[in-house]
């Protein structure tokens, strides 16, 4: 299990992004999630999947998102004040001030929005389950 300080940023991978491999023996993405090994993904030669840079809500951003109204709300809110970097860098990341703190602006939420509703999903109930988990003290 992947243990990280609060502060700590840690990378997701897309799932289903098409430079990984599934159907390789050495693809795990369980195994990924726990360990944050790349080694489980399986990327096909010559490409890279898009890697985004998350790190976890603190305690008034998480208890904000979840205190939100349906689970689409949730997730967007996580991507928002969750996600700290993708790369390669498909575009910009704008952010916004805000009264918790800096969150991605609309139009960087739109361009994550815009590699697929799935990723922004999955993307975000990742920042939320990362968010539960017990840091370590440092």
């Amino acid at each position: 299990m992947i243990r990280l300080a609060s502060n700590e940023a840690s990378e997701w991978v897309y799932p289903d992004d098409p430079a990984l491999d599934q159907k390789s023996e050495a693809f795990d993405f369980d195994k990924y999630l726990r360990t944050g090994d790349r080694k489980h993904l399986a990327i096909r030669d010559g490409q890279e999947p898009l890697v985004f840079k998350v790190r976890r809500l603190d305690r008034k951003q998480f208890f904000r998102v979840m205190s939100r109204g349906s689970n689409a709300d949730q997730v967007q809110d996580a991507v928002a004040f969750g996600l700290v970097g993708v790369s390669p860098e498909p575009f910009a990341l704008l952010h916004a001030d805000s009264d918790l703190g800096p969150r991605l602006a609309d139009a960087s939420l739109d361009k994550v929005y815009d590699l697929g509703a799935g990723v922004l999903l999955l993307l975000g109930a990742h920042i939320v389950n990362l968010s539960q988990a017990k840091s370590d003290p440092t």
